[in-house]
C-alpha cells in the first residue's frame, strides 16, 4: 500500500485530479451536474454512499436527460454504418488497450534501469576510469598525462559530455510516453465502460422481449383454456391470471420501448459525438508529447554519441590496440 505521504504518489494523484477536473469543466453538462457538483463540495470522505441513491435511474429519466443534453443530435439517422462504427472502434480500442498496458510495463522498467545507468555512468567515468588511469598506468607511462584516454589534458571534451549524460537522467523522455499512456488507457477504459453499458441495455431490452414473448404464449394457453404449467401452482381465478399477464406484457412492451430509446440514443451520443470528440481532443497533446520524447532521445543519443567519439579520436586508444592484435 501506497503510504499518503508518499510525495511522488501524492503529486500524480494532483496532476489526475487536475486532468479530471479540466475535462469536466469543458462539459457543461457535466460540470453542473449534481453528481459533479458533490463531488466538489462534499465534506463526506465516502462518496460512495452518497451517490448510491442517485445511481438508481430510470431508463424515462435518462432519456430526458440525454434528449436535454444532446439537442444537437436530433434528427440524426440510426442505421447500420452507425451501429458498425461503434463496433469497429470497441474493437480497435480493446486491441490498444493490450499494446498500452504491454508498453506500460517495459516503459516503467526501462525508464528505471536508464535513470539508473546514466548516474552510474558519470560515477564509472569520474572515480572508475580516470583513477584507474592515474593509478595503474602512471609509473607505465611515466606519469604522462599525455598517455592516458579519459585524463588526457587535450581531451577536456569527454569531461563536458559525462556531465550533459548525467543531466540526461534528469531529463525524461520514455516517461513523457508513459504518463501519456497512463492517461489514454484510462480514457480508453472509460470509453469501453460506456459502450459496455450500450450493450447491456440491448441485453435488457433482449430479456423483456424474451418475457413479453413467454407471457403472451402463457396468455394464448389460459385464454384457449388450457392448463399451463404456471398455472398448476396458481390459486388464481383464469380472469385473475389474465389480468396478471396482459400486466406483465404491458409492463414488459414498457421496458421495451424505454431500453430502446436510451440504446438508440447513446448508438447516436457515441457515434456522431463521443468517437469523434475522443480522437479530435487528443491531437495537439500527442504531437505535443511526442516531439518532447523524440527531442530527450535525440539528445540523449548525441551526448552518447559525442562522448564515445571523442574517445575513439583520442590517438592513444589505436596502438594498443593493434599491439594486441599482433
Amino acid at each position: 500500500m501506497t503510504k499518503s505521504n508518499d510525495s511522488k504518489f501524492i503529486e500524480e494523484r494532483r496532476k489526475q485530479l487536475q486532468s479530471f477536473c479540466k475535462k469536466v469543466g469543458d462539459l457543461s453538462f457535466l460540470h453542473y451536474s449534481e453528481e459533479y457538483q458533490i463531488f466538489l463540495r462534499s465534506g463526506n470522505p465516502d462518496l460512495e454512499k452518497t451517490y448510491a441513491p442517485m445511481l438508481k435511474v430510470s431508463p424515462e429519466e435518462i432519456v430526458l436527460k440525454y434528449s436535454t443534453t444532446f439537442s444537437s443530435l436530433s434528427g440524426k439517422e440510426l442505421n447500420n454504418e452507425v451501429v458498425n462504427r461503434i463496433h469497429l472502434f470497441k474493437v480497435f480500442l480493446q486491441k490498444t488497450q493490450g499494446y498500452f498496458e504491454n508498453f506500460k510495463k517495459v516503459a516503467k522498467n526501462v525508464t528505471l534501469a536508464r535513470r539508473a545507468f546514466y548516474e552510474q555512468f558519470a560515477t564509472f567515468h569520474n572515480q572508475v576510469c580516470t583513477e584507474y588511469e592515474k593509478n595503474v598506468f602512471s609509473e607505465y607511462h611515466n606519469n604522462t598525462a599525455g598517455k592516458n584516454i579519459f585524463t588526457c589534458p587535450t581531451n577536456e571534451n569527454i569531461g563536458e559530455n559525462v556531465d550533459k549524460i548525467k543531466l540526461a537522467s534528469t531529463q525524461p523522455s520514455l516517461e513523457y510516453l508513459y504518463e501519456w499512456i497512463k492517461i489514454e488507457s484510462r480514457e480508453i477504459e472509460a470509453f469501453l465502460e460506456a459502450i459496455t453499458q450500450l450493450e447491456t441495455y440491448e441485453k435488457a431490452k433482449a430479456k423483456a422481449h424474451d418475457r413479453q414473448k413467454s407471457d403472451t404464449l402463457e396468455l394464448q394457453k389460459v385464454l384457449a383454456g388450457k392448463t399451463t404449467f404456471k398455472g398448476l401452482f396458481s390459486r388464481k381465478s383464469k380472469e385473475e391470471e389474465v389480468q396478471t399477464l396482459e400486466k406483465s406484457i404491458a409492463d414488459a412492451g414498457k421496458e421495451i420501448e424505454n431500453y430502446t430509446m436510451v440504446h438508440d440514443m447513446m448508438t447516436l451520443i457515441l457515434s456522431y459525438s463521443e468517437i469523434i470528440k475522443f480522437k479530435g481532443n487528443k491531437l495537439d497533446n500527442y504531437y505535443y508529447v511526442v516531439k518532447l520524447a523524440a527531442q530527450n532521445e535525440l539528445n540523449n543519443v548525441r551526448n552518447m554519441i559525442g562522448y564515445w567519439q571523442d574517445i575513439v579520436k583520442n590517438e592513444n586508444v589505436y596502438p594498443q590496440t593493434q599491439t594486441q592484435a599482433q
